[in-house]
């Protein structure tokens, strides 16, 4: 993950915990970003953290 594109980036998703907020917070982090995850549902977006990290 470390050697994509976005390497020693940070990104910050808002909506993060379900649709195209999740979509764009997963391909952040395939292309190496550190992302920081923001939604209104706290469980649904440490689920989605977890998802994301596994």
């Amino acid at each position: 993950m470390a050697d994509g594109i976005l390497a020693g980036k940070v990104a910050v998703v808002t909506g993060a915990a379900q649709g195209i907020g999740l979509a764009t917070a997963q391909a952040f982090a395939t292309e190496g970003a550190a992302v920081g995850l923001l939604d209104l549902n706290e469980a649904k977006a440490a689920a989605a953290a977890e998802a994301i990290t596994a």
